[in-house]
C-alpha cells in the first residue's frame, strides 16, 4: 500500500479489490500496510462518518468466501466482543446493539451474504457534552481473506444511516464490478 497516490486506486494484491479514491460522497484519506504478518491493510474513507475496510487473513491458509465458515463467524463475533467492550466503558456509554442481521442477496442461484451489527452509544467529553454515535460492522470472507467493514457516524435519522451505508457499499461493488460474481456462493443452507 505505500505510494499509492491520492487519485489513484488502491488495488489489494491478495483480493484483487480496487479502492477508488472516491465512492460516492466518500474520498479515501489512508491506505494503511500493517506490519504485523496477517493483519493486512485498512483503507479509510471520510464522508458521512468514516468508513474503514480491512482486508486480512490472521494467517490463516483457507477463508471461505461468505459468512458460512466457522473461521468467518467466530472472526465476526470476536469483532463484535472487541467492540462491545470498548463503548461499554468511559468515555463511552448506554452502548446498545440494534441491528444484528445477515442479509442476502441472490443472483442466478447463488448468494452473497455479509454478517452486520450495529451498535448506538455515546461519546461524554470532559468538557460534559455527550456525542451519540453509531457504530456498524459488516464482515464476510472473500478470495481466503476477511474483509471487515468498521462505519462510524454521529447518530441521525437511521434511514439517512442505511442510505449512505448502502451507497458505500453498492458504489463500491460498482467498482469492482469484474470481482463481484466471486462474491456469491451457492447457499449452504439448500
Amino acid at each position: 500500500a505505500r505510494g499509492v497516490a491520492p487519485d489513484e486506486d488502491y488495488v489489494n494484491p491478495d483480493t484483487q479489490l480496487a479502492f477508488s479514491p472516491e465512492i460516492g460522497d466518500y474520498r479515501r484519506v489512508r491506505v494503511h500496510s500493517f506490519k504485523q504478518p496477517g493483519l493486512g491493510v485498512a483503507v479509510q474513507y471520510d464522508g458521512f462518518g468514516n468508513a474503514e475496510a480491512f482486508i486480512y487473513n490472521k494467517g490463516m491458509a483457507k477463508i471461505p468466501t461468505g459468512v458460512d465458515s466457522e473461521a468467518v463467524r467466530h472472526e465476526f463475533d470476536e469483532t463484535e466482543s472487541r467492540i462491545a467492550a470498548m463503548i461499554g466503558n468511559p468515555p463511552f456509554s448506554g452502548a446498545k446493539r440494534v441491528i444484528d442481521a445477515t442479509p442476502a442477496f441472490e443472483q442466478h442461484g447463488l448468494v452473497a451474504k455479509v454478517r452486520v451489527v450495529e451498535f448506538e452509544y455515546a461519546l461524554n467529553y470532559r468538557d460534559g457534552t455527550t456525542q451519540q454515535l453509531c457504530t456498524w460492522l459488516l464482515l464476510t470472507g472473500y478470495r481466503n481473506q476477511f474483509l471487515k467493514l468498521l462505519f462510524t457516524h454521529e447518530a441521525t435519522d437511521e434511514q439517512t444511516a442505511q442510505q449512505k451505508l448502502r451507497s458505500l457499499v453498492i458504489g463500491f461493488l460498482l467498482a469492482n464490478a469484474e470481482q463481484a460474481p466471486d462474491f456469491f456462493v451457492k447457499d449452504p443452507g439448500t
